[in-house]
């Protein structure tokens, strides 16, 4: 097994550290994610930029920069691609682009779970797929956001990933105002159970319907479900999702469709449950939200789930409706136990520890743990 390329940990004369992600989407794990690196990085005294093929209306006059502005920069830099998805023209000019490489693998979801609804989402995965290899084989060092991605990497190309995981990181401004509102429209005493992200295939929601329906008729028949996120690129499973909660008849079920950062903060604090059925995470980035608000979660075991997770949440085997419906009953009445576990697993996941792992690879520590997962 190859860790890095000879050399590789060379880092310390770059007088830049750049990033580069196809989109940069405004409340996206991944651009959340890169948003955080740049301070990082801009903190250390380096020239830090991320360059895009395109990025959400709020973000983008402030924080993108053109791809092609890229070649503007010191031949001395260090660039770092986040891979999740399908860019061809990008991954070219990461291939092409003088410095030292880095590859950020975030894991891109496979086309099976988009071939029923998407045949343009399957085509993208399978180019993504496809792309990973060749990043791999560009890259001087390969960094994964959790073992589980590592394990991937390493069984198929050979190479034995760093893992750093994404931090915790707080969004939004101080206003309460859009928080008071949420706040307000559920302030009822019905019990609340969130699923947070986009609305795709692999998240399997009408997983989760159907466990929401067996639950609410053996313990809790007013309990509520708030799906939060878009289902922009989806709007065949989204309408899939419509007919089968009708067909089930379900009540008290609500999609809110995309939020602001404010917005989420009163759903976290309205929520008495974070519920995950997803069968393909490469990390889960609503796991560690929760366990920062204290919300009790309950995720059935699929790809980084259980590395995320630890012990903070009941972690689901099955996808029987009934079996995890009484599961969760149970668990609910002591989850406010659990408050321990979610802050110490939560530790691991602290901005202060993210920020020491990316400094000591990067700039002059090359002691860092680089031992596989």
């Amino acid at each position: 097994m190859v860790l890095a390329k000879e050399g590789a940990f060379n880092f310390s004369g770059a007088l830049e550290v750049h990033q580069m992600v196809p989109c940069l989407n405004y409340g996206d794990a991944v651009g959340n994610h890169v948003l955080g690196l740049r301070d990082i990085f801009r903190s250390t005294g380096k020239v830090s930029e991320i360059y895009t093929l395109s990025a959400s209306p709020e973000i983008e006059d402030r924080f993108a920069r053109p791809f092609h502005l890229l070649n503007n920069t010191s031949d001395e830099k260090v660039i770092i691609y986040h891979h999740c998805s399908s860019s061809p023209l990008l991954v070219d000019i990461f291939i092409k682009s003088r410095g030292r490489k880095v590859l950020v693998y975030h894991n891109v979801t496979p086309e099976y779970f988009f071939q029923q609804w998407s045949p343009e989402a399957a085509q993208h995965s399978r180019e993504a797929r496809q792309q990973t290899k060749i990043l791999v084989e560009a890259s001087d060092v390969v960094v994964a956001d959790s073992s589980y991605n590592a394990r991937e990497i390493e069984s198929l190309y050979d190479r034995v990933p760093i893992v750093i995981p994404i931090p915790f990181q707080q969004h939004g401004t101080d206003s309460l105002v859009s928080q008071k509102c949420i706040e307000m429209l559920y302030s009822d005493e019905m019990k609340n159970f969130i699923i947070l992200g986009r609305i795709a295939p692999n998240k399997k929601i009408e997983d989760a319907l159907h466990l929401f329906k067996s639950y609410q008729e053996s313990d809790a028949p007013d309990a509520r479900l708030i799906i939060i996120g878009t289902a922009s690129g989806y709007d065949e499973y989204y309408s899939f999702l419509l007919a089968e909660s009708a067909r089930l008849k379900l009540k008290n079920v609500v999609f809110t469709g995309r939020v602001s950062d404010n917005e989420l903060k009163g759903y976290w604090s309205i929520a008495d449950a974070l519920l995950s059925m997803s069968e393909h995470e490469g990390f889960c980035v609503p796991l560690i939200e929760a366990m920062h608000y204290r919300v009790p979660i309950i995720a059935y075991s699929a790809g980084a789930i259980q590395e995320t997770l630890g012990s903070a949440g009941l972690l689901l085997h099955t996808k029987d409706p009934v079996a995890s419906a009484g599961a969760i009953a149970t668990y609910l009445k002591t989850a406010s136990q659990q408050e321990q576990l979610q802050q110490e697993q939560l530790e691991n996941f602290s901005a202060k520890r993210v920020q020491a792992l990316w400094r000591t690879l990067l700039f002059h520590e090359p002691e860092l743990q680089m031992r596989a997962p």
